[in-house]
Parts: structure tokens; sequence; C-alpha cells
């Protein structure tokens, strides 16, 4: 990337370019994160098989937890797969459309996802004071840890989107990842 697809000014101090490196190294950090708690899900879950059938003494936490862990997993890979331009697009009908028209549809998908987002955030945090008390049966933990997944998870898929736009379109020539696919 340089300067002429807006990567130019990401080390800089302006407001942009600050927060493009934010965003950069929390994608890095979720990247660690979703990949530690698949690992861990993964040996969770051959070590409960592994119990379950030759040991024939399951492991009554195991299910729970990889429960736990997949709900997680699958919100930060959204926000991984947002990064990656692999979440689903608009591309076949905008690409259709004369140019202007095709941007302004992508605008539209891109901002009404923002919005969708956001109310995904603002109720998930809202739902957690309520269920606070709960605990996970089996881990003793409170349900917060897994209901948590989904308002972090919008967050940081808005915060992808959001550098999307400040990084793919300095001079608002493309909006958001599935503009290259037709401009």
């Amino acid at each position: 990337m340089g300067a002429a697809d807006g990567a130019g000014d990401r080390g800089a101090a302006t407001p942009r370019g600050v927060f493009l490196a934010l965003a950069e190294r929390l994608h890095e950090r979720t990247r660690i994160v979703a990949g530690a708690m698949l690992a861990v899900m993964l040996v969770d879950v051959n070590i409960a098989v592994f119990y379950r059938y030759v040991f024939r003494s399951p492991i009554y936490w195991a299910d729970e937890l990889a429960v736990s862990l997949m709900v997680w997993v699958s919100f930060l890979g959204a926000a991984l797969a947002l990064a990656a331009g692999q979440h689903y697009g608009l591309t076949g009908l905008a690409g259709r459309l004369p140019t202007v028209a095709g941007r302004i549809v992508l605008v539209a998908v891109e901002l009404g996802f923002a919005v969708l987002l956001a109310i995904y955030v603002w109720t998930g945090f809202q739902v957690l004071g309520p269920i606070s008390a709960q605990r996970l049966s089996a881990l003793g933990i409170s349900v917060i840890w897994v209901y948590a997944a989904l308002p972090v998870g919008c967050a940081l898929m808005m915060v992808e989107l959001f550098a999307q736009y400040l990084g793919k379109a300095p001079n608002r020539d493309e909006i958001g990842v599935v503009a290259e696919d037709f401009t």
C-alpha cells in the first residue's frame, strides 16, 4: 500500500493516521485472541472426545467451554472477515448500475450496516447489566463473558468498517471494500 491508496498518512499524527494505526493494532490483537481461542477450543473438544469415548468419563464443563469459545470466535472472526473483504456485499447489483448509482447503493448499504452494528453494540451492552447475576452452569462464570461477544464483535466490525472507509477512500472515489470489484 502506498500514498495513492490512502495508506500514506497511516503513521502521520493526523486524526485519520492515528485512528488507522490504532485500528491496525486492534486488528492484529483480534487475530491473536481469535486464534488463541480457536486453539483452546480445538484442544478442549479433542480432549473431551477422548475422555468421553476412551475413558467413558465425560468432562462436564468441556461442552460449555467449547460453545462459549465458538461464540467469541464467530464474532471476532466476523470482524476479521470484514477487514479482509470477505463479507457479503451488493457488488452484483451495484456493478450492474451506472457508476454513480452503484456508488450510491454501496454507500447506502454500508451506512445501513454501520447503523445496524451501532444498534447491536448499544443493545448488546444494555443486556449485560440485567443478566450479570446469571452463571454458566458448568463453568460457574457469569454469562456476561459469553454475551459480551455480540457488542464487542460488532464494535470491532464498526472499527473495521470505519478504517476501510478512511483507508480505502481518501478522495471518496471508492467506498468500502466492495467498491473495488467494479471501479
